[in-house]
């Protein structure tokens, strides 16, 4: 989902009320940009927030190491 709005329409509260009651159990990983944080409009920062969630669940290493053609390393503990 891209919610687009202006500053202070409620877009963030909007988003997180929606995960927070609605979504919990079927929502893996979402972002939050804000002009006022820079970072948040990176890119790789991005990128790796979403590698970060996507790791915590279940066998997620091991299918992207599989699907990489590496051998994974142990069990899966983040992407470490």
């Amino acid at each position: 989902m891209l919610l687009l709005g202006e500053t202070g329409f409620g877009k963030s509260a909007f988003v997180a009320q929606l995960v927070d009651e609605r979504m919990k159990d079927r929502v893996v990983a979402y972002h939050f940009c804000s002009d006022e944080l820079k970072e948040t409009l990176e890119q790789d920062k991005f990128i790796y927030g979403l590698f970060v969630s996507l790791a915590k669940i279940d066998g997620f290493k091991t299918q992207l190491m599989k699907l990489l053609g590496e051998e994974p390393s142990g069990a899966d503990e983040g992407l470490a």
